[in-house]
């Protein structure tokens, strides 16, 4: 499907024409990091590091109106413009202190922001041929966020792959909708499906192999992942799927009333909401500081575990088509085990909801902080008593969280240190754990040979908040996200995690006696606190109706 004489690449500046067919790439230099196009354009690349490959940067790839679907970008006048930032605008968001952690930001916005960038091995790499694409998709819970903070220099000479990363749009201008073709929502999961088929169509001249693509992303990328899955023609296009703690399977992640919602946003900002024609209107032609000011005014209280984002996806019928259970239902009634769809790698941190827990309840973590068994089924009850889409009766959250001090076998007699743990891990694995054990059973009934799990125990010692949602793709990037974890960052965790991402990309599958896999879902594969992989079972299907339980309406 695609060439193999072509070469590496590069980083921005000159880019070509959407979806020129990969016959008509007629060179592509590896020595000096350009690439010629049939049509004369020739790309100029950058080397990202004197260790590192070339790098395109900011390469447009759609155009988008707010509130419609994107669409291929055709017009590159932008490439005239030399103010323009180097990698293109992030797409409008209220900045959190967080993002701007990372070394060298120096943002600017923009409703006109689907770029992305591409990061290729060094040229001196010993793999022959093409080279295989791992495409990444940022998280930061559908409203923050960008390509930015993730440079793929490292991982792309750590796994011999191509890396792309990818804006997309995030907030309202990603996710509102009317439930309807007025605003139909999604705008952010079809500008992630538009980069891919960017990429599918024009990686050859970059040397990479179309038909080697791993999709993979953390957090709300991790949901953008488990979405792209739920269509066939994206299953068929890619290699490999690896959400990383996401939480599609969460009840509360798919919104079941956009209408009301978009009514209430609306109103928020002075638009008539008599017809959606006349709110959508006035919507779009409302200034981004009142959008940004009045979406996160309206963020959905969680409780202890701080806001769901007003706007979500939702059931669109082209991106979603049906909700997300009912279609993974439908394919392991069907099994379509004669299709050559990409395999499902899902995995989560064991302490996911650490960090979450330090921003709602910091005192829960605090080094003076005393506890004990009592403490802790007290705080499990508060948690229980909070969580959104739960039955969060008084007595039944007592129950529930006396259920899992049981269930998890936990003694009186452990130190206070141990019982601050098992309250990260409990939370974790209600919070998280319960939605990855929903979607990958469902993979693993319909194809268990091609259905993966993976949990990450692994604990760099920071603030007290355990192996927290975002080790993994800390250790995988590194670069300038160093600087958040600074010299706890640990060089075997991102050695054995890249090796990991780099089986998968070249071969579509885990490494180690994992590939032996005949089909067991009770299977899964830990990483612990010494980096090392090993493979583990239990009853996952026990696991999973215990937690649901913990999670069930009144």
């Amino acid at each position: 499907m695609t060439p193999r004489n072509l070469m590496s690449a590069c980083t921005l500046l000159l880019f070509f024409v959407w979806r020129l067919p990969c016959d008509q790439v007629i060179a592509f230099s590896r020595t000096d990091g350009t690439v010629f196009l049939s049509n004369g354009l020739r790309l100029n690349g950058e080397r990202a590091s004197d260790a590192g490959g070339f790098a395109y940067y900011g390469i447009k790839y759609g155009q988008a109106k707010r509130f419609e679907q994107s669409h291929l970008n055709t017009d590159f006048a932008y490439l005239n413009d030399t103010n323009r930032p180097k990698k293109g605008p992030v797409c409008q968001q209220t900045l959190y202190p967080v993002l701007m952690l990372v070394n060298g930001r120096n943002l600017t916005m923009s409703e006109d922001c689907l770029y992305l960038d591409i990061y290729l091995p060094p040229e001196n790499s010993t793999h022959n041929g093409s080279w295989p694409i791992l495409f990444w998709i940022h998280g930061g819970a559908l409203r923050i966020g960008d390509k930015d903070m993730f440079d793929g220099t490292i991982l792309a000479k750590a796994t011999d792959a191509i890396v792309v990363v990818m804006n997309y749009r995030i907030g309202a201008f990603g996710w509102f909708s009317t439930g309807n073709d007025f605003a139909p929502g999604n705008y952010g999961l079809g500008d992630v499906k538009l980069a891919l088929n960017w990429t599918v169509d024009n990686i050859a001249a970059f040397n990479g192999d179309a038909d080697k693509i791993t999709i993979f992303g953390v957090s709300s990328g991790g949901t953008l992942v488990s979405a792209m899955m739920l269509d066939d023609y994206v299953r068929n296009k890619v290699s490999a799927a690896i959400p990383m703690s996401g939480r599609l399977f969460w009840p509360a992640s798919v919104q079941k009333n956009p209408r009301e919602v978009a009514a209430r946003f609306a109103a928020r900002l002075d638009c008539p909401t008599s017809t959606l024609e006349e709110m959508v209107e006035c919507l779009r032609a409302a200034s981004v500081d009142d959008i940004l000011r009045v979406y996160m005014g309206m963020a959905t209280p969680l409780g202890w575990f701080g806001t769901m984002p007003l706007f979500q996806p939702v059931i669109d019928g082209l991106h979603i088509r049906a909700s997300p259970r009912t279609i993974l239902k439908d394919r392991a009634s069907n099994k379509l085990n004669n299709r050559d769809f990409g395999r499902y790698i899902g995995g989560i941190m064991q302490g996911d909801a650490g960090h979450h827990i330090q921003r709602s309840n910091p005192e829960w973590l605090w080094d003076h902080t005393t506890h004990t068994y009592n403490t802790t089924e007290r705080r499990l009850t508060q948690f229980f008593a909070t969580l959104r889409g739960s039955c969060n009766e008084q007595a039944v959250s007592e129950s529930r969280a006396r259920a899992a001090l049981h269930f998890y076998n936990v003694s009186q007699e452990l130190s206070t240190v141990e019982y601050r743990q098992v309250l990260i891990d409990i939370i974790s694995e209600v919070m998280f754990l319960y939605p990855e054990l929903v979607e990958y059973l469902h993979y693993a009934e319909e194809r268990p040979e091609d259905s993966y799990l993976y949990i990450n125990s692994f604990d760099p010692g920071f603030q007290n908040v355990g192996a927290f949602h975002g080790v993994d793709y800390l250790h995988l990037f590194r670069g300038p996200l160093d600087s958040i974890l600074g010299n706890l960052t640990s060089d075997a965790l991102t050695e054995a995690l890249q090796h990991y991402i780099r089986t998968i990309a070249h071969t579509g599958h885990p490494p180690g006696i994992y590939t032996d896999k005949t089909g067991n879902p009770n299977q899964y594969e830990a990483i612990d606190q010494n980096a090392t992989w090993s493979v583990k079972s239990t009853d996952l299907r026990e696991r999973l109706r215990f937690l649901e339980s913990l999670v069930a309406p009144c």
